[in-house]
């Protein structure tokens, strides 16, 4: 249930935040604020979260073949969107900054997880169990749609292509050590 919460409160406030730095950051256009909330609106990461919630909350019935179908569409979005990435990425990802995604790298799988969940044993206190959804969410790779949004705002679709890429890759051995780690510190604790 913890996780649950956490993902629909995240999913959407990550996905105003990314919407609101690519606006910013986007190739020397000037940041129409106006232009920003419309693409907040139009998102559709936070309808989907909006509308779970609307059927959560109201127990609005789901009829069973539109179910099935919605659950096998989910079981094979992920792997999609990857052949997707992979089939408009070049193999060597030429144009993609290495110092910028080493840095980037860097803070998302080791920095920011070493920090937050430092902070989660030592200050909040977190048992195992409150533990586990914040482990999954601060050492899970980069996103798909950083690329996706990327290309709507004429970003660097290849660095953010390569970061989504690489980030998967170096998950795998993240999340095994800052599970092992974890598990070592609650007993240390």
């Amino acid at each position: 249930m913890l996780a649950t919460a956490m993902t629909a409160v995240a999913l959407p406030l990550l996905n105003i935040a990314a919407i609101a730095t690519y606006a910013r950051y986007s190739e020397g256009e000037k940041v129409r604020w106006k232009d920003t909330v419309m693409q907040i609106l139009k998102n559709p990461i936070i309808w989907g979260v909006l509308l779970g919630v609307l059927f959560f909350r109201l127990q609005i019935p789901i009829w069973e073949p539109v179910e099935s179908c919605l659950a096998d569409i989910a079981k094979i979005a992920t792997p999609l969107s990857f052949l997707l990435l992979g089939s408009r990425l070049s193999g060597d990802m030429k144009g993609a900054d290495s110092r910028t995604l080493f840095y980037m790298i860097l803070v998302k799988q080791w920095v920011m997880p070493a920090v937050y969940l430092f902070c989660a044993m030592m200050i909040f206190h977190f048992s195992s169990v409150e533990l586990v959804p914040v482990l999954i969410f601060l050492t899970a790779p980069g996103a798909i749609t950083t690329y996706q949004l990327a290309i709507q705002f004429r970003a660097d679709d290849v660095l953010a292509g390569a970061f989504v890429l690489y980030s998967m890759v170096v998950s795998v051995v993240s999340i095994f050590l800052f599970v092992m780690a974890t598990g070592i510190c609650q007993r240390i604790i």
